[in-house]
């Protein structure tokens, strides 16, 4: 249709939504193999401090132009034997919800720790934060706290789904703190092996 109309506005919108629906057939895929149990982690020795730092990175240029400080406390070298390619999609659903969910002036944190045989990641943001009946609720599937605001920054309500899903697979735990009004800080705590 392009090479017969050009360029078009309607062409536009319906490419803009098969993109949006074929991740979101994906999304699903992923959490419905994961229930089922049939995901196959490819795991691997990395440095989970290199990853972490290389995919908050691109993050850089739009905290700037929205306004927004961020701010990185990455040990170095933390080793782990884990699927690089789901951590780093965790990762980015993360920090992508940190940004999502503040406003102009807002700082966002990105932590990477180790403790004995455990590897810590923390995504921090100041802003809204979270109601504490909704801290549990954030992890279902299609959730969305605040309908209008998500709607305003798309998004289909299954990122956290997806990042709890892929820290449970490895065997880790992920849990959301806040006070409401002020902050909200996400957890992830993953074995090194």
């Amino acid at each position: 249709l392009e090479a017969t109309l050009g360029d078009d506005k309607w062409l536009s919108y319906i490419k803009t939504e098969n993109l949006r629906l074929g991740q979101l057939v994906k999304d699903l895929l992923y959490l419905a193999h994961s229930d089922s149990g049939r995901i196959k982690l490819e795991k691997r020795d990395f440095n989970f401090s290199e990853m972490v730092e290389s995919v908050v990175l691109p993050f850089e240029s739009i905290v700037f132009e929205q306004g927004k400080e961020l701010e990185t406390e990455i040990s170095e070298n933390v080793p782990i034997r884990a699927d690089e390619k789901s951590l780093r999609e965790v990762v980015t659903v993360l920090v992508d919800n940190a940004l999502k969910n503040t406003d102009k002036g807002a700082k966002i944190r990105v932590t990477v720790s180790s403790s004995g045989s455990q590897r810590f990641l923390k995504v921090y943001n100041t802003g809204k934060g979270i109601r504490p009946d909704e801290l549990e609720k954030i992890f279902l599937r299609f959730y969305r706290s605040d309908g209008s605001r998500a709607r305003n920054t798309g998004g289909s309500g299954l990122g956290l789904s997806i990042a709890q899903a892929i820290v449970l697979n490895h065997g880790g735990t992920i849990r959301a703190d806040s006070k409401y009004g002020e902050w909200a800080e996400f957890t992830v705590r993953l074995p090194e092996r």
